[in-house]
């Protein structure tokens, strides 16, 4: 579904107003921000083309880089996984990142990573809005498989005001 009125939670489960603190152009510790994240809204991109729910992205440590473990289920149940190699690209902020989902040691070269840049993240490591310089890739996701109205629309304000398109943002179904 294509946003016009975004379908989001109006119901806060473990944020308020006064609670929500979102960090833009944050400096990332990266061990917090290991683990599984519900995509929340994107702006399509090939990987999720066959998607039809329940996508998130999973990070973990692999070595000196996090290994990146995307997911999601097509129409008909079956689960669609690809597993990549985040490298940081910028270790002062830790917040730009280049990622790749080719083998070994093709990964390695520069050339085949896709940047991953995190745009602005809740200081609790709860919520993060992550896009890339070119503005074509948006992703909004969360611990949670749900999000506030409040806190999804700050998301977007962020992402408007850093010159996104947010009409073409999708949101992802999560049972």
């Amino acid at each position: 579904m294509v946003f016009g009125e975004p379908e989001v939670s109006n119901e806060s489960e473990n944020t308020t107003q006064e609670s929500i603190d979102i960090i833009e152009n944050p400096k990332i510790d990266l061990s917090e921000y290991l683990g599984k994240w519900y995509e929340i809204a994107v702006i399509p991109y090939f990987f999720e083309r066959n998607c039809d729910s329940n996508t998130t992205a999973e990070y973990s440590l692999k070595k000196k880089n996090v290994r990146v473990l995307n997911s999601c289920l097509k129409k008909n149940g079956e689960l669609i996984q690809s597993e990549g190699t985040a490298f940081v690209a910028d270790s002062v902020s830790n917040n730009k990142l280049k990622v790749s989902f080719l083998p070994s040691p093709l990964n390695k070269i520069s050339f085949f990573r896709a940047d991953y840049w995190i745009l602005a993240i809740e200081k609790n490591y709860q919520s993060v809005l992550v896009g890339n310089p070119n503005k074509k890739y948006l992703w909004i996701l969360s611990r949670d498989k749900n999000m506030s109205q409040e806190e999804f629309e700050r998301y977007i304000n962020i992402a408007k005001k850093l010159g996104y398109d947010t009409k073409t943002l999708v949101k992802t179904k999560q049972n």
